[in-house]
């Protein structure tokens, strides 16, 4: 794995609001194939110092996304497939269902951009709509 600078953007928005929230943080990744993965230590400014965030992605068909350690959670987005992930948090856990819009991934040894735009319910609530853009710089 290669040493990046890793810049992540989230927007949430449903029926009331837009809630963005950016970080910058060192990590690596590498590319397999066709798939992109990467890697960053959670820090104390998104909540989940303690805990490795995993992302894996390939171009218009998926992405995942895992975080283990002090807090713990899987989201997977798949194009054309409703999924169903699990989501711990220190108030309890919730299964989430995701539906992604697109997913993109354009990386290669030079860095590169995924994004990836998906809704997600719970209990067939709607919680909104939501997209994350992950820039990768090669340090």
């Amino acid at each position: 794995m290669k040493d990046a600078l890793i810049k992540i953007r989230s927007i949430q928005i449903n029926e009331e609001d837009k809630d963005e929230t950016e970080i910058i943080t060192e990590g690596r990744y590498e590319l397999k194939g066709s798939v992109c993965e990467l890697r960053y230590d959670e820090t104390e400014a998104t909540g989940y110092e303690g805990s490795v965030t995993s992302v894996k992605a390939e171009h218009g068909k998926w992405l995942r996304m895992i975080r283990a350690g002090a807090a713990n959670a899987e989201l997977f987005i798949e194009v054309g497939r409703k999924n169903y992930c699990h989501y711990a948090t220190p108030y309890g856990d919730m299964v989430m269902g995701v539906l992604a819009k697109s997913v993109n991934a354009d990386v290669n040894e030079d860095g590169g951009r995924i994004n990836a735009e998906y809704i997600i319910d719970v209990n067939s609530i709607l919680l909104g709509n939501f997209s994350i853009d992950i820039d990768i710089k090669p340090r």
